[in-house]
């Protein structure tokens, strides 16, 4: 068994079992969360295999997915989720420059059966994946130092795309490895195939450390000397965090609450379709100079209650409100991706407004209803 800490706040158990040619693999539930952490995450098994398995299960949290066969390693890497795929000669050269020799090498490896599980809330949902018919005859990779293999050069950051939570890291191809292995504080991530690596679900504005090494059946390459990269700054950094928000009109599909925890996880979802005359009011506690309002709306399907035109007023006092922001004057509606990891964050800007009240009225949703997953009021 093995167990995967992702930052120092959330923790996902591995187990794995085989008794009579039938391997059992389980993701429990993750446990923890932090401000920003998003649970709703694809699973993907990688599973070592000397041919092909007889049949597959899946299973999420307690109900049986039915697992798609795809007919390539192309086909299963674009697919959603709920697919696999037997690849009895798994190509790892993948990312090499493409028109160099080095592109037309392939480093082949042993079989591998890849199992891909759609997005879910894995802090509620453990996944299992039963493998009949499962056979490995241990006909495994050496373990041990291959003075002849190198180590990966041009090993860093990729500093432009490091964000509060996660940090992506890359290096040089090794001309005969089969995978590489990268070690995050001290706890080493295997079967990388790819020339880069993201670490992720990171707390804000952490350091880390890390090296690299390169594998082949003969073994493994010496570390690569370590490097330590920090995290991106909190983003809710200058968002006021002793704020009151307050709605009157009910809350039966996403509680208010929701709105305040930073998690993108979960949304306020109104109890019936709202009115011109209904606002939801923020009380920021004191006055502030704002910059900018990000709303973002709910990411699990962007679906009823996401907002296409809304009023923005703001206040002083808290009785006499001024229209800051006029949706009327917007040239389109505001649209959103069908892709559910973008948050579709939309920005109004606020420059030069004072205020410590302000109020969010919809003029235009989906459903008529009103979700959104956070609005951050930026200084």
């Amino acid at each position: 068994m093995k167990e995967v800490n992702y930052g120092s706040n959330v923790t996902t158990h591995y187990t794995s079992s085989v008794k009579d040619g039938k391997a059992v693999l389980r993701a429990e539930a993750s446990q923890g969360s932090y401000n920003g952490y998003d649970a709703n995450k694809e699973t993907t098994f990688i599973v070592n295999v000397s041919k092909k398995p007889t049949a597959l299960t899946g299973k999420v949290g307690s109900s049986k997915v039915e697992l798609k066969e795809v007919k390539s390693q192309e086909e299963f890497d674009n697919a959603t989720g709920n697919v696999y795929f037997y690849n009895k000669e798994p190509n790892l050269n993948k990312f090499a420059t493409e028109g160099s020799e080095f592109a037309k090498t392939e480093i082949k490896t042993t079989p591998k059966l890849y199992v891909k599980f759609e997005k879910t809330n894995v802090s509620s949902n453990g996944i299992e994946l039963t493998v009949d018919g499962f056979v490995n005859d241990g006909n495994l990779d050496k373990d041990e130092l291959n003075e002849n293999l190198q180590t990966p050069a041009n090993f860093k950051a990729d500093e432009e795309n490091i964000t509060p939570t996660t940090i992506p890291l890359k290096w040089d191809a090794v001309s005969d490895a089969t995978e590489y292995e990268v070690e995050t504080d001290g706890m080493i991530q295997s079967g990388i195939t790819e020339t880069s690596y993201t670490h992720t679900d990171l707390e804000y504005h952490s350091k880390h450390t890390y090296r690299v090494r390169s594998r082949n059946k003969d073994g493994y390459s010496k570390w690569s000397d370590p490097i330590e990269v920090e995290s991106a700054l909190d983003p809710y950094r200058n968002v006021p965090k002793d704020i009151k928000v307050s709605w009157d009109y009910g809350d039966a599909w996403g509680k208010l609450s929701n709105i305040l925890d930073f998690d993108y996880g979960t949304f306020f979802h109104s109890t019936n379709s709202v009115t011109e005359d209904q606002g939801l009011i923020y009380d920021l506690k004191k006055v502030y100079d704002l910059e900018r309002i990000d709303y973002t709306p709910r990411s699990d399907n962007k679906g009823n209650g996401t907002v296409q035109r809304m009023d923005v007023y703001t206040s002083i006092d808290g009785v006499n409100w001024t229209l800051s922001y006029d949706s009327s004057k917007q040239k389109s509606d505001w649209t959103y991706s069908k892709d559910m990891s973008d948050l579709d964050t939309k920005t109004i800007d606020m420059t030069g407004t004072s205020a410590r009240y302000i109020k969010y009225v919809v003029k235009k949703s989906n459903g008529g209803f009103f979700s959104p997953q956070n609005f951050n009021h930026i200084l």
